[in-house]
């Protein structure tokens, strides 16, 4: 589902912003990463985190600003 969202994403903001969503999500990826690490919580190899989350809230200010530009 991962690919269709990224997919979706590139659609509604464009080929030009998508990279900026691939950022933001690893970005926003890392971030929760190194909270779970701060509260305790193991992280490692088999740690899961969902890459479609991290697409959706990285995609969703980045369509706002395309969108209000318009």
């Amino acid at each position: 589902g991962d690919p269709k969202l990224l997919g979706a994403l590139g659609a509604w903001v464009g080929a030009y912003h998508l990279p900026f969503v691939l950022l933001g999500a690893g970005v926003i990826g890392l971030a929760s990463a190194l909270l779970m690490r701060l509260r305790g919580e193991e992280v490692g190899a088999a740690t899961r985190l969902s890459p479609g989350t991290f697409l959706a809230l990285a995609g969703w200010p980045i369509w706002l600003v395309v969108a209000a530009g318009s």
